[in-house]
């Protein structure tokens, strides 16, 4: 089993069950019994963070150790390809990036760590509006799983950003004028 894998499943597992909220952390007793101690902390975690509105300084210590603990594999996902393979997998292909910036992201580390880590924050804000919804079930997945789901999901949208920025830089680089953005 992988770092981010849930217990007898995939990475790609739903994390977020169809139909809104889950009661997974909010009751006790029996549907507690069942979870194994890494999601009963998971479920402690969320329900100190839910006190907190999942904002503050509480908020903002849980994500940054869940983006540290997952920059390396989201790089060296986006390096070999795998992101892409997930992100396709879960309905959400990367259909934004040409062969050349593909190839970047291969051999130029700057370019893979800021792709990264636009994508971890992308999956913070989504993964805490999960949250807040109530809408994470720790019997289907662990919070980490969740949070590299909500990453992989969002990196297709990101992955689009990002090869526009690319675009402009590949201006500045060159000293030409910059054309002018893309209306919204």
């Amino acid at each position: 089993m992988g770092w981010a894998e849930p217990a007898g499943g995939d990475v790609e597992s739903s994390a977020v069950p169809e139909g809104g909220r889950s009661s997974g952390f909010r009751s006790s007793g029996d549907e507690q019994e069942q979870l194994d101690g890494a999601r009963l902390a998971d479920v402690r975690t969320v329900e100190r963070l839910r006190g907190q509105d999942f904002q503050g300084p509480a908020w903002d210590v849980f994500i940054g150790m869940m983006q540290q603990g997952c920059q390396g594999p989201v790089e060296t996902w986006i390096k070999d390809g795998r992101m892409f393979d997930r992100a396709k997998k879960m309905g959400r292909a990367v259909t934004a990036l040409p062969p050349a910036l593909r190839e970047l992201l291969r051999y130029d580390e700057t370019a893979r760590h800021d792709l990264a880590q636009d994508a971890l924050l992308a999956g913070a804000r989504v993964l805490q509006k999960v949250l807040r919804d109530g809408r994470w079930n720790p019997q289907q997945s662990s919070l980490k799983t969740t949070f590299v789901n909500m990453v992989t999901l969002q990196f297709s949208t990101v992955a689009k950003t990002w090869a526009l920025s690319q675009k402009y830089r590949e201006h500045e680089d060159a000293g030409e004028e910059m054309p002018d953005p893309p209306a919204q």
